[in-house]
């Protein structure tokens, strides 16, 4: 099912990243935590994707640890990311902040904010 909701009534993004193909959701209900997709591309042939799943569940942990932790910035609605590897799946919840990620991951933030801004 695709979304047409606007940014405003739907401020919460997923993405859910598997080895082919990664699911974006613009409009991820944090209730249910159904995933409703908008986009499907291809892990592999997409740049971003493919250097996200490639991230070990314990890179994800200290990314979600890191920008979980920062108190002085102006927050924004968490990006749930989802991680299928094999049988197992992980979910981690990234507080996205205005322009003011920490250096070691600014890159890879400012790459999945362009991604649902554009």
């Amino acid at each position: 099912m695709i979304n047409n909701a606007s940014f405003r009534d739907c401020p919460n993004k997923a993405l859910r990243i598997e080895s082919k193909f990664t699911f974006v959701d613009t409009c991820y209900n944090t209730k249910t935590n159904a995933l409703s997709i908008d986009k499907k591309v291809s892990t592999t042939k997409t740049e971003l994707y493919g250097k996200l799943y490639k991230f070990t569940f314990a890179d994800w942990k200290q990314i979600e640890d890191k920008l979980n932790s920062i108190t002085n910035c102006d927050m924004i609605t968490p990006l749930t990311i989802i991680i299928k590897q094999g049988a197992l799946i992980k979910k981690y919840n990234l507080a996205r902040i205005s322009n003011c990620y920490p250096e070691s991951i600014k890159e890879i933030m400012e790459s999945l904010e362009k991604e649902f801004n554009d």
